[in-house]
């Protein structure tokens, strides 16, 4: 598609230059081939732009949701461990805004990375059979451009980075506010949080302004190459005119391609932009693709029923640098048995059953199934054979029944009602409006 409106570019630019070149005296069936190709011409302009437009609009939308689920099957696959370390927003963050300065970068930037070279080529090679020295003069100026890629880059580099990390601090700011609002009302911090985002906005638009001013200083100092290449260009041809040549039609080429010539080295300029923006802004999305994940398929498979259950010189921490949460411990569970494990918060009842369904790995000792080491089987098989019914609810955006089924389409309907029943939520399901279809989450 870009070959092609480069190619009518290249056109327009002959079909200018054959028309100057009759002047004034214009044979009227020469002007009536001209000036119908020049109708052709944009007209296919217009049909090609259109093209492009629809065909890139569908490619961005592609790259997005093609990224974003790439991302989710990542971060699914990661081990709890990475969440406990992080900052709850982070992954909304990596979704909603870095995914989005990334994909400017792989779909406009990788498109441009094919179509630069070509407009250089082409233009070029037209302008040399123009005259070598318009077609020097049109290179020349424009290669010079590439140098502006270093002009305040270290400085450009910094606030570009400062932005980035305001942005990431407001997103945080917001998250925290949605996902603790009643703790805030509770304890009225609503003044303390409207003073953190009042002082992210200080430094965001202070950031922006510098970043900005920067970028213009770079982008007028990137145009002066061009702009001494238009002057010298127009005063080469004048000379050339004068001596007979060039004829004017040959000029015309050279005015009408000489932004053609120029825009490659442009584009690269605002490639390199792009891609130190994408390297600012993206880096979260960067660290969690180089992370390791879970391999839920590797190890055994649980044969049948789960006979006995141990814990056998169990040790444990959340982390290198703070004490252990289990300390030897030693526990004998038989199959069919029910016990009870009380103590009080933080004593490390919640963190028996997540070393149950491996989250995490003890730091020693070792838990073991019907036997086997519990690290032999896979992860898949152990939370298959395992069920947890938490204090914290978690309701998944959806309907009741999404909720109870949670997307198997193969449970019937008297075990949805037996287990309302068990959990005794039947009678205020049945009042609700739509009953089992009603909307939560």
């Amino acid at each position: 598609m870009g070959i092609s409106l480069i190619l009518l570019d290249l056109i327009f630019a002959q079909n200018s230059r054959e028309l100057f070149d009759l002047a004034p005296n214009i044979p009227l069936n020469s002007a009536q081939r001209i000036l119908f190709t020049f109708a052709i011409i944009i007209l296919f302009q217009f049909i090609l732009r259109y093209l492009h437009e629809w065909l890139g609009s569908y490619l961005n939308e592609s790259v997005v949701y093609s990224m974003r689920k790439n991302v989710l099957i990542k971060i699914q696959h990661l081990p709890l461990k990475y969440f406990d370390e992080h900052h709850s927003s982070k992954v909304n963050n990596i979704f909603f805004n870095q995914l989005e300065t990334t994909k400017e970068f792989v779909v406009r930037s990788v498109q441009d990375m094919i179509k630069l070279p070509l407009t250089f080529i082409l233009t070029g090679a037209f302008l040399f059979q123009v005259h070598y020295l318009l077609g020097i003069i049109a290179v020349g100026s424009s290669v010079l451009q590439v140098f502006s890629i270093r002009v305040l880059k270290k400085r450009l580099d910094k606030f570009m980075r400062l932005e980035a990390e305001i942005d990431e601090e407001v997103y945080y700011t917001v998250g925290e506010t949605v996902q603790g609002i009643r703790e805030i009302k509770t304890n009225q911090l609503e003044p303390y949080m409207e003073k953190r985002l009042e002082n992210c906005r200080k430094k965001g638009i202070l950031y922006t302004i510098k970043r900005v001013q920067l970028q213009t200083l770079r982008d007028i100092i990137k145009e002066v190459p061009a702009k001494i290449g238009y002057v010298a260009g127009i005063g080469a041809g004048m000379y050339l005119m004068a001596t007979n040549t060039i004829r004017p039609g040959d000029l015309v080429a050279f005015i009408t391609l000489i932004g053609k010539t120029v825009e490659p080295f442009d584009g690269i300029v605002n490639i390199y932009s792009s891609f130190q923006e994408t390297m600012a802004r993206a880096k979260d999305l960067f660290e969690v693709m180089a992370e390791p994940i879970e391999d839920y398929v590797e190890g055994k498979v649980i044969d049948g029923k789960i006979k006995s259950l141990s814990f056998n010189d169990v040790s444990f921490s959340y982390s290198e640098n703070t004490s252990n949460i289990l300390s030897h411990i030693y526990l004998d569970v038989k199959g069919g048995s029910t016990i009870a494990l009380i103590g009080p918060s933080g004593g490390g009842k919640s963190t028996l059953v997540k070393l149950l369904y491996r989250f995490y790995e003890p730091n020693s000792g070792h838990i073991a199934i019907n036997g086997a080491r519990l690290s032999g089987y896979s992860i898949d098989s152990i939370r298959n054979n395992m069920s947890i019914v938490s204090q914290d609810i978690f309701i998944f955006d959806g309907t009741i029944r999404d909720n109870i089924t949670m997307g198997r389409k193969d449970i019937p309907q008297s075990a949805i009602d037996n287990a309302l029943s068990i959990s005794q939520a039947i009678e205020f399901i049945g009042k609700l409006p739509d009953g089992l279809d009603t909307k939560v989450g």
